[in-house]
């Protein structure tokens, strides 16, 4: 994708756009049994597949990166889990690339960005709400607890929940964050 481009910032720009133009953007977060390397041998992925193999691209590149999990806080006050990523430039510090918006994933914006895929390389608007940086691997608090993982949501950890194995029912419920005000 690089061929021998040294100039690490030209070599995040052509691996960006080598991913929008060959990779099908699906606008439905996928769920089941599925790995994010589905999007290089069928083409198409979701928005948390192209933040991570963009991320993984870049790294293997030499350019530090790292995947954001948050929310976009659409026009109507609602919320959608989404990814972006952060890479790192030395001497400038770390630039945000959203490449889902890039590729064209629908969104409700304040304030409509006339060319997404340029804005989205070095951009962010104020609709980005973060929850994690990178993946947060959790430690179990005591040994042989029960754990549950949620995938694709907006915060990229490995335990959600943890009670302890003693414990015959609980319940819970997990949604995307509500927005109740805009100020």
């Amino acid at each position: 994708i690089i061929g021998k481009e040294k100039n690490p910032y030209n070599q995040a720009k052509l691996i960006y756009n080598y991913m929008i133009e060959h990779f099908q953007l699906e606008k439905r977060v996928r769920s089941g049994n599925i790995s994010v390397l589905d999007l290089i041998a069928k083409k198409s992925g979701d928005a948390y597949d192209f933040t991570i193999v963009y991320a993984a691209l870049c790294r293997a590149s030499g350019i530090p990166a790292v995947p954001m999990g948050g929310i976009l806080v659409e026009n109507n006050s609602t919320a959608v889990s989404h990814w972006w990523c952060e890479i790192y430039f030395e001497n400038y510090g770390w630039f945000p690339v959203d490449i889902a918006l890039g590729k064209g994933l629908s969104f409700n914006a304040f304030t409509p960005v006339e060319n997404p895929k340029e804005y989205y390389f070095g951009n962010l608007d104020s609709q980005h709400i973060a929850f994690s940086r990178g993946w947060n691997q959790i430690k179990t608090s005591l040994l042989n607890t029960k754990t549950v993982y949620r995938p694709r949501t907006y915060a990229l950890q490995s335990i959600w929940e943890e009670s302890s194995n003693s414990t015959s029912s609980y319940s819970s419920l997990w949604n995307t964050p509500a927005i109740i005000g805009i100020y």
